[in-house]
Protein backbone atom coordinates (compact mmCIF):
# COMPACT_ATOMS: atom_id res chain seq x y z
CA UNK A 1 0.00 0.00 0.00
CA UNK A 2 1.35 3.13 -1.15
CA UNK A 3 0.63 5.91 1.45
CA UNK A 4 1.37 9.44 0.79
CA UNK A 5 4.12 10.39 3.48
CA UNK A 6 5.92 13.59 2.33
CA UNK A 7 4.46 16.97 1.64
CA UNK A 8 5.72 20.14 0.11
CA UNK A 9 9.22 18.06 -0.95
CA UNK A 10 12.53 20.01 -2.37
CA UNK A 11 15.21 17.73 -3.78
CA UNK A 12 18.60 19.24 -4.10
CA UNK A 13 20.41 17.31 -7.06
CA UNK A 14 24.81 17.18 -7.66
CA UNK A 15 25.92 20.46 -8.91
CA UNK A 16 23.13 22.99 -7.06
CA UNK A 17 20.31 22.42 -8.93
CA UNK A 18 16.58 21.75 -6.98
CA UNK A 19 13.26 20.35 -7.87
CA UNK A 20 10.35 21.47 -6.02
CA UNK A 21 7.65 18.63 -6.17
CA UNK A 22 4.02 19.45 -6.94
CA UNK A 23 2.60 16.18 -6.06
CA UNK A 24 3.73 14.05 -2.41
CA UNK A 25 5.86 11.80 -2.00
CA UNK A 26 4.83 8.26 -1.80
CA UNK A 27 6.07 5.05 0.00
CA UNK A 28 5.29 1.95 0.51
CA UNK A 29 6.88 -0.12 3.49
CA UNK A 30 5.47 -3.41 2.38
CA UNK A 31 7.56 -3.48 -0.96
CA UNK A 32 4.30 -4.76 -2.44
CA UNK A 33 3.17 -2.19 -4.37
CA UNK A 34 6.61 0.27 -5.32
CA UNK A 35 9.80 -0.78 -3.92
CA UNK A 36 10.88 0.27 -0.54
CA UNK A 37 13.46 1.91 -1.02
CA UNK A 38 11.75 4.29 -3.60
CA UNK A 39 10.25 7.26 -2.95
CA UNK A 40 7.32 7.95 -5.83
CA UNK A 41 6.02 11.15 -7.05
CA UNK A 42 3.36 10.63 -9.33
CA UNK A 43 -0.41 12.44 -8.96
CA UNK A 44 -2.84 10.54 -7.30
CA UNK A 45 -6.80 10.47 -6.60
CA UNK A 46 -7.49 11.87 -3.18
CA UNK A 47 -10.93 9.44 -2.24
CA UNK A 48 -13.41 10.09 0.39
CA UNK A 49 -14.21 6.16 0.78
CA UNK A 50 -12.38 5.67 4.27
CA UNK A 51 -10.09 2.88 4.97
CA UNK A 52 -11.38 0.73 7.61
CA UNK A 53 -7.67 -1.72 7.93
CA UNK A 54 -5.12 -1.37 9.85
CA UNK A 55 -2.05 -0.07 8.16
CA UNK A 56 0.37 -0.03 10.54
CA UNK A 57 1.79 1.38 13.37
CA UNK A 58 4.77 2.91 10.96
CA UNK A 59 2.27 4.00 8.53
CA UNK A 60 -0.30 5.71 11.22
CA UNK A 61 2.66 7.47 12.06
CA UNK A 62 2.67 9.57 9.21
CA UNK A 63 -0.86 10.74 9.84
CA UNK A 64 -2.81 12.90 12.68
CA UNK A 65 -5.61 10.84 12.89
CA UNK A 66 -5.92 7.04 11.75
CA UNK A 67 -9.38 7.61 11.31
CA UNK A 68 -8.37 9.95 8.48
CA UNK A 69 -6.84 7.53 6.05
CA UNK A 70 -8.58 7.53 2.75
CA UNK A 71 -7.71 5.37 -0.45
CA UNK A 72 -6.66 6.91 -3.66
CA UNK A 73 -6.00 6.12 -7.01
CA UNK A 74 -2.51 6.51 -8.91
CA UNK A 75 -1.32 4.75 -11.67
CA UNK A 76 1.91 3.07 -11.25
CA UNK A 77 4.38 3.93 -13.83
CA UNK A 78 6.75 0.96 -14.38
CA UNK A 79 8.68 -0.38 -11.62
CA UNK A 80 11.98 -1.00 -13.35
CA UNK A 81 14.84 1.16 -14.07
CA UNK A 82 15.44 0.60 -17.77
CA UNK A 83 12.54 2.76 -18.58
CA UNK A 84 13.66 5.72 -16.61
CA UNK A 85 15.62 8.36 -17.41
CA UNK A 86 18.62 9.53 -14.22
CA UNK A 87 17.92 12.72 -13.44
CA UNK A 88 20.90 12.87 -10.80
CA UNK A 89 22.29 12.61 -7.58
CA UNK A 90 20.47 14.09 -5.12
CA UNK A 91 22.54 16.04 -1.73
CA UNK A 92 19.49 17.15 -0.38
CA UNK A 93 15.81 16.79 0.92
CA UNK A 94 13.54 18.91 2.19
CA UNK A 95 9.82 17.75 3.45
CA UNK A 96 7.17 18.80 5.57
CA UNK A 97 5.60 16.07 7.28
CA UNK A 98 2.36 15.33 9.15
CA UNK A 99 1.08 13.17 11.91
CA UNK A 100 2.03 12.50 15.50
CA UNK A 101 6.19 13.36 14.26
CA UNK A 102 4.83 16.51 12.21
CA UNK A 103 7.86 18.79 11.23
CA UNK A 104 9.83 20.33 8.63
CA UNK A 105 12.19 17.55 7.59
CA UNK A 106 16.04 17.88 6.39
CA UNK A 107 18.42 15.29 5.20
CA UNK A 108 21.64 16.10 3.47
CA UNK A 109 23.47 12.92 1.56
CA UNK A 110 27.32 13.70 1.10
CA UNK A 111 28.32 9.98 -0.16
CA UNK A 112 30.72 9.48 3.08
CA UNK A 113 30.73 8.06 6.59
CA UNK A 114 29.91 10.92 9.11
CA UNK A 115 29.40 10.20 12.74
CA UNK A 116 29.08 13.63 14.32
CA UNK A 117 26.17 15.85 13.91
CA UNK A 118 26.94 19.74 13.84
CA UNK A 119 24.82 21.45 16.24
CA UNK A 120 22.74 23.86 13.94
CA UNK A 121 22.11 20.55 12.15
CA UNK A 122 20.11 19.04 15.05
CA UNK A 123 18.24 22.52 15.94
CA UNK A 124 17.27 22.43 12.42
CA UNK A 125 15.80 18.70 12.93
CA UNK A 126 18.04 17.67 10.33
CA UNK A 127 19.69 14.14 10.33
CA UNK A 128 23.34 13.60 10.66
CA UNK A 129 24.71 13.29 6.87
CA UNK A 130 23.26 10.56 5.01
CA UNK A 131 26.11 7.46 4.60
CA UNK A 132 27.12 5.51 1.51
CA UNK A 133 25.90 6.30 -1.85
CA UNK A 134 23.86 9.52 -3.02
CA UNK A 135 20.42 8.38 -3.57
CA UNK A 136 19.22 8.92 -7.30
CA UNK A 137 16.37 10.86 -9.08
CA UNK A 138 14.65 9.20 -11.82
CA UNK A 139 12.03 10.67 -13.98
CA UNK A 140 9.54 8.72 -16.65
CA UNK A 141 7.03 11.06 -17.90
CA UNK A 142 5.93 13.36 -15.49
CA UNK A 143 6.91 11.30 -12.60
CA UNK A 144 9.83 10.75 -10.30
CA UNK A 145 11.46 8.44 -7.89
CA UNK A 146 13.91 8.94 -6.01
CA UNK A 147 15.67 5.66 -4.81
CA UNK A 148 17.79 5.28 -1.37
CA UNK A 149 21.20 3.19 -1.68
CA UNK A 150 21.44 -0.42 -0.74
CA UNK A 151 21.52 0.25 3.10
CA UNK A 152 19.50 2.82 3.89
CA UNK A 153 16.11 2.45 5.25
CA UNK A 154 12.73 4.77 4.83
CA UNK A 155 10.82 4.44 8.78
CA UNK A 156 8.66 6.72 11.03
CA UNK A 157 12.22 8.94 11.30
CA UNK A 158 12.39 9.60 7.78
CA UNK A 159 15.71 8.73 5.78
CA UNK A 160 18.10 7.08 8.22
CA UNK A 161 20.71 4.66 7.53
CA UNK A 162 20.67 2.68 10.40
Amino acid sequence: MLVAKLHRVTVWLKGGSRIHFKTDGLHDSSDNDWPKLSILFATYEKLDKPYNGSSGNEEESWIENPDDIRYGNVELPPKALKRWSSIGAATRIWYTRKGIYADNYKHSYNGKSSNKTPLAALMLKEAKPFEGDLPILYRLGASYRLDLPKGATFNWRGFVWP
